[in-house]
């Protein structure tokens, strides 16, 4: 998963809500369900896993560990405290991620109706306007014979090709990751990093000791960054140190410094917020960058459509009027 559903953000904040007023787990979880089971509930499965002998905050961390690059034992967290962290972690992406969207979203509507505008020309206007210039005993022009004969398969053909247009990106589609993934690296490993230090500062407030909150972090095994992470883990819970553990982590001389000097002071939270600022700021300017380019390169190709559009209607008819007289 990538887009964290607006449902769950809901359900988690109705639950914090009732817990933080003071309702037992279970309780809270019984209110909560009775305002979304119409629409969507998440409390018949977590009572499943409660059921089971699993803790309710592990059943909630089931739903929420897809939005993640990490998995980590939860049990022995405050829950209230856990929620907040993960509501305003999924907030926070769900945000950026409709930000970027709604920019893009005119340019792809734009190029849509004019693919489709294209494509009724493609198939409909060009056999008529080849027909036309038949009647007229006006020649042809070979590219434009050749299009008409294109139209035609297209037309005749219409089903098969509109299976072969969604099946390719289906059929590419390792391909296609491959690249997205390839091409958001460098802010990927960034966004890892600010949730590794997002977890250590929601479990720090609680008053857990950082070589605790270390040990719990497990990065999952598809991660690209394993090696950096367990690096990491390892000069804390092994070595014991935490200046080496940050340096391997972070490879920033002034968030090294940052944090080091948090921990020394005892404000290890502060310095904390503010890395994750950065990383926050860094991750929002990246995806506008993108959205910027992207919308550009749509724009482009919006125009290209257009203009080609008005030549194979034009281009044939003006050479129909210049015949005709």
């Amino acid at each position: 998963m990538f887009f964290p559903k607006q449902s769950l953000i809901d359900f988690l904040t109705v639950f914090y809500n009732l817990l933080d007023i003071g309702f037992a787990e279970k309780k809270a979880l019984q209110i909560t369900d009775s305002y979304f089971k119409k629409d969507v509930s998440y409390y018949d499965v977590i009572m499943r896993h409660v059921n089971k002998g699993g803790s309710i905050i592990q059943a909630v961390n089931n739903y929420v560990v897809g939005y993640s690059d990490f998995i980590y034992m939860v049990d022995k967290i405050s829950l209230k405290f856990w929620l907040k962290f993960k509501i305003q972690e999924l907030t926070e992406k769900r945000e950026t991620y409709n930000l970027i969207f709604q920019m893009s979203l005119k340019p792809l509507l734009l190029m849509g109706v004019s693919i489709l505008l294209n494509a009724f020309i493609f198939i409909s206007l060009i056999p008529k306007i080849n027909l036309m210039l038949v009647q007229f005993s006006t020649p042809i022009p070979v590219w434009f014979d050749f299009i008409t004969k294109v139209s035609i398969v297209f037309y005749e053909y219409k089903v098969t090709f509109l299976i072969i247009f969604c099946t390719l990106p289906l059929l590419f589609w390792k391909f296609i990751k491959n690249g997205i993934d390839y091409l958001f690296r460098p802010i990927r490993l960034e966004l890892m990093i600010k949730e590794v230090l997002e977890i250590i500062r929601s479990l720090h407030i609680q008053g857990m000791e950082l070589k605790e909150i270390v040990s719990f972090i497990v990065i999952k095994d598809s991660s690209f960054y394993r090696s950096r992470f367990e690096t990491f883990k390892q000069l804390i819970l092994i070595e014991h140190s935490y200046q080496d553990a940050f340096k391997s982590l972070l490879h920033n001389a002034n968030h090294e410094l940052i944090i080091n000097h948090g921990i020394s002071a005892h404000k290890m939270e502060g310095a904390l917020t503010q890395v994750i600022y950065y990383y926050q700021q860094r991750f929002i300017i990246f995806m506008k960058r993108v959205s910027v380019s992207f919308n550009v390169g749509i724009l482009v190709i919006t125009a290209i459509i257009i203009v080609g559009g008005f030549y194979l209607t034009l281009q044939p008819l003006m050479q129909l009027i210049q015949y005709a007289l």
